[in-house]
C-alpha cells in the first residue's frame, strides 16, 4: 500500500494531509530519539569525568538542563559547554553543582 497522490489546482500533484495528531505524534518521537540519542552511554565515555557525572546525576534524577541552571547561575550557554565537556568546572561551579545534584566536589574537579 503506498502513498496516494492527487490532483490540486492546474493539476499539480498533492500529498494527502496529514491525520490530525500524526504531525505531533511524529515530533515527539523525533524529539525522544534525540533525547535518548544526548542520553547515551556512547557518549558518555566520550566525555571528560565530570561532565559524565553530572549528566549521570541529572539522568537519574530526572533533571533537564534548565532545571540546574541555577547551579550556573542562569547561563545557559555555560551550562551547555560544561556539561558538553568544552568548558571545565571551576571550584565555585563544583561547590554548587554538588549541593544541587548531591555529587562530591572532588568528582567534579576531577
Amino acid at each position: 500500500m503506498g502513498i496516494r497522490i492527487g490532483t490540486g489546482k492546474a493539476g499539480n500533484p498533492t500529498l494527502p494531509r496529514p491525520r490530525r495528531g500524526e504531525l505531533k505524534e511524529r515530533l515527539s518521537q523525533s524529539a525522544e530519539a534525540k533525547r535518548a540519542l544526548l542520553n547515551s552511554e556512547l557518549e558518555l565515555s566520550d566525555l571528560p569525568p565530570a561532565a559524565r557525572a553530572i549528566r549521570k546525576a541529572m539522568r537519574e534524577q530526572g533533571l533537564r538542563q534548565r532545571d540546574i541552571l541555577d547551579a550556573f547561575n542562569g547561563h545557559s550557554g555555560r551550562a551547555s559547554e560544561v556539561l558538553n565537556g568544552r568548558r571545565p568546572v571551576s571550584k565555585s561551579l563544583a561547590l554548587r553543582l554538588s549541593k544541587r545534584l548531591g555529587l562530591p566536589v572532588e568528582e567534579l574537579l576531577a
